[in-house]
């Protein structure tokens, strides 16, 4: 069934998490990463690049479930590709921070494999500061739009991701930008301390200047 560009403006409810040391040191194990700023417990455990994903997952799950009630099958939902990840890191999560995650959707798009679905997703600490924030594109393959492209965000602005992030310790000699293809298995992964490389409107561009 086709997918209505209704479910733009959709919200994901609110999830909050605790962050503690076993965690962020239990996903760098989990990639594979072995860099002790991940994993002495000697010293102050980092944060991955990639970490906040742990906190979005149950976000994510939200907008696809929300996408049955706007036309698509469970068939069609389970035939979503993750395509596209641009991360902005704020402020790092450290042990001891409570955060709360939320998505929402901000564009729908056809494209020739399918629906191109961008989804902003936002994680903030207890004072309502903006930690992270991910822009993801989800392709829904041999699905059709029922109606004309719509989206409802610009691309981001980058500045405050920047200034925020020049304050923040580089544990492990982070870079001002960070290549995560190897952490997240996606057909483009980018984290970015800083600096976005996409974004909605990017990521909504036409087929053919779509990089």
């Amino acid at each position: 069934m086709p997918l209505k560009p209704s479910i733009v403006g959709y919200e994901s409810p609110p999830f909050e998490y605790s962050i503690d040391t076993r965690w962020l040191m239990a996903y760098a194990a989990g990639i594979g990463d072995s860099a002790a700023c991940y994993h002495d417990s000697l010293q102050p455990i980092a944060m991955h690049p990639v970490f906040p994903v742990c906190v979005e997952w149950d976000a994510i799950l939200a907008v696809l479930d929300a996408t049955r009630a706007h036309g698509l099958s469970a068939e069609e939902t389970a035939r979503s590709v993750h395509a596209e990840h641009d991360l902005q890191i704020f402020r790092p999560l450290t042990p001891g921070m409570r955060v709360t995650t939320r998505a929402r959707v901000v564009g729908v798009m056809q494209r020739r494999p399918g629906v191109f679905l961008v989804m902003q997703i936002d994680t903030l600490n207890a004072a309502g500061e903006l930690c992270c924030r991910t822009w993801q594109g989800n392709l829904f393959r041999d699905v059709v739009l029922d109606g004309e492209a719509r989206h409802i965000a610009e691309a981001p602005d980058s500045a405050g991701a920047s200034a925020a992030w020049s304050g923040c310790p580089t544990a492990c000699g982070w870079q001002a930008r960070l290549r995560a293809t190897a952490s997240w298995p996606s057909a483009s992964s980018t984290a970015t301390a800083g600096k976005s490389s996409a974004g909605a409107s990017a990521m909504l561009a036409p087929e053919g200047s779509h990089r």
